[in-house]
């Protein structure tokens, strides 16, 4: 496909520095990104070990950096361990994915400790239609974050999981939000249907099929960007077609059916294909590597490898599955209840 980036795949890692978040999103899982831990006690990584394993991966190739949760602002020790990570030679981004409620007065700190940007999960601009979905008022801080990270100079990237029925009719107030961050980016995410932790999916009426839906309404508001598709690291998960605005809000569309890449854990996988694939590397809050959101258990634990020799052999056979994954062009399509 033409909008297959023709790059080694090395994938970007996201750190999962905390598994608590204040907020009760309604479609994700208490801890996020993570290894499910409502069921099970964990020994968390000390803020040594995230800084030890991060450098090691780096040293592996992996240059990009994203801080996740949970709630990222939620672990003590964030300045210091982006302050360290960002120190490391390798390393050439290093930004955080967040819905904190206290960003007006973190951002100043977090530039500081040397964070490149920022993206901000907001899913409404609707008070109620926030509450609904987080159980948390907090619309008009999370505003106030953004505008104080655009006011120091650190970059704001907007983040929607776009709900049918409940904030898919707000595609153009989110463009002329975005557009007074500017030069701001919005991207767009498909629903994502979680089935190993719900048991069965009961959620599909919030899906949205957003190559048929919002595309057209983007392509009226907008023209279509030069570079047409973007990717994450790499050129892995799935391409998404970008849109640039006439306010020059960058809208990126996150859209699931168009297709993903899959590697050598996805060939017997039951759930194949899944929304997902293989799209980023994440350091679980105890110190597994993992590359898939809808398993725990092809997980690679790397505290029992203490030396780095064994440490780095072990992070390289997890990079292979990146770099000698395939794109499968629209393999998953969403199925009805």
């Amino acid at each position: 496909m033409d909008y297959i980036a023709k790059q080694v795949k090395i994938p970007q890692l996201r750190v999962c520095v905390s598994y608590i978040c204040d907020k009760h999103c309604f479609y994700c899982r208490p801890e996020g990104e993570g290894i499910s831990t409502t069921k099970k006690k964990i020994k968390r990584l000390s803020t040594d070990e995230f800084i030890y394993f991060i450098n090691a991966i780096a040293k592996a190739g992996v240059s990009i950096i994203r801080f996740t949760g949970g709630e990222p602002m939620l672990n003590k020790d964030i300045y210091k361990i982006i302050k360290s990570v960002k120190s490391i030679p390798e390393v050439k981004e290093v930004s955080m994915v967040t819905r904190s409620l206290m960003l007006k007065d973190e951002a100043p700190l977090l530039k500081q400790a040397g964070l490149d940007s920022i993206t901000i999960s907001l899913d409404s601009l609707n008070e109620e239609k926030l509450k609904m979905i987080t159980k948390v008022n907090g619309l008009d801080r999370m505003i106030e974050g953004a505008y104080a990270c655009k006011d120091i100079g650190l970059p704001v990237k907007i983040n929607t999981v776009i709900l049918k029925g409940v904030n898919d009719n707000e595609v153009e107030d989110f463009i002329n939000f975005v557009g007074k961050l500017g030069p701001g980016t919005w991207k767009l995410i498909d629903y994502m249907m979680l089935p190993m932790q719900f048991g069965t999916n009961k959620s599909i009426k919030y899906f949205l099929n957003l190559n048929d839906t919002i595309l057209p309404l983007l392509h009226k508001l907008g023209k279509e960007s030069k570079a047409k598709f973007s990717t994450q690291a790499g050129g892995l998960g799935t391409p998404m077609p970008e849109f640039i605005t006439p306010n020059g809000v960058k809208v990126i569309v996150r859209d699931s059916t168009i297709g993903s890449h899959y590697g050598d854990i996805c060939k017997n996988c039951n759930l194949y294909p899944c929304q997902d694939g293989i799209m980023a590397l994440r350091l679980t809050v105890n110190g597994k590597l993992q590359r898939c959101l809808y398993r725990e258990d092809n997980l690679i634990d790397l505290r029992p490898y203490d030396k780095k020799t064994h440490l780095n052999q072990t992070i390289q056979k997890v990079l292979n599955t990146y770099m000698f994954s395939e794109f499968y062009p629209k393999a998953w399509v969403a199925q009805a209840e």
